[in-house]
């Protein structure tokens, strides 16, 4: 596997965020690909709580928190703001949904 730089990594997950044609869940599923990492190693490397982090790409239900998701973004070498800002809206209107429905 030939390493990407820092620069080239932010570049391409910046292309994987801006890419509405797919689903927010479908596109942090190839973010987590791309990184190499699995769930739990990314909890391990942003030092996150590994069932928040499984949560957050098996589509579970998990309270949006953005230091966790900028601890995230930094392991995964993703641009901050559009990731977190992203996802951040990904959990909220799954809850907004949610309450709809209840």
């Amino acid at each position: 596997r030939t390493p990407v730089s820092q620069d080239n990594r932010k570049a391409i997950i910046w292309q994987m965020l801006d890419n509405t044609d797919l689903g927010f869940p479908e596109t942090l599923a190839r973010i987590l690909g791309f990184s190499g990492y699995s769930a739990d190693e990314l909890a391990q490397e942003s030092n996150q709580d590994p069932d928040w982090v499984r949560g957050l790409f098996e589509r579970q239900d998990v309270f949006p928190d953005i230091a966790a998701l900028r601890s995230i973004a930094k392991a995964l070498g993703a641009p901050e703001p559009q990731f977190v800002g992203r996802t951040i809206t990904y959990l909220l209107a799954r809850q907004a949904e949610e309450e709809l429905t209840d």
